[in-house]
């Protein structure tokens, strides 16, 4: 069983997170940061998850506390700190391979990761649904991967490298 990214709205639904650790002096309870947030518990769970996940926070129990990298993200840096960190994780990892060889339809993409056991959900509708999802919310958010919409089609994104100074 793959230790999956959990489904999350949004990249700034992560960055706002943050910020209000940060603003706490970097230690939160989790009621506390669920009441700062005004988002119920249920909705909360998935992005400290991901918080985690991504090395920003340590959860302790009730408690969660910004890592040093957590502290260093900002609207800046954030989508490159998501890509260095999103590679290492499933099913970004393994998409990313897959799409390395090919550019491949949503469906034969949820296919190739289901063959793997990277599922979100048990039922095959479902989880086709939750995988584009997270998906296009995370990966392309994070200039990840990109979204053909019209052909319904998947690539990693190309990084554009720095201009060397003359």
């Amino acid at each position: 069983m793959h230790n999956l990214f959990p489904l999350v709205s949004e990249t700034a639904n992560i960055r706002g997170i943050l910020e209000i650790i940060k603003e706490s002096g970097g230690v939160i309870e989790l009621s506390e940061l669920a009441d700062e947030a005004e988002i119920d518990i249920d909705f909360l769970m998935p992005l400290v998850e991901a918080c985690d996940m991504l090395g920003f926070t340590d959860v302790d129990e009730s408690e969660i506390k910004l890592t040093a990298l957590g502290r260093k993200v900002n609207p800046g840096n954030m989508s490159k700190i998501l890509r260095e960190r999103l590679v290492k994780l499933e099913p970004f990892k393994s998409a990313i391979s897959a799409l390395t060889r090919s550019h491949l339809t949503t469906e034969e993409l949820v296919q190739e990761l289901s063959s793997k056991g990277i599922t979100l959900d048990g039922h095959a509708e479902t989880n086709f649904m939750n995988m584009k999802k997270l998906l296009l919310r995370i990966g392309v958010r994070a200039k990840l991967l990109e979204y053909d919409s019209e052909n319904d089609t998947w690539a990693v994104l190309k990084q554009k490298k720095p201009k060397k100074k003359a």
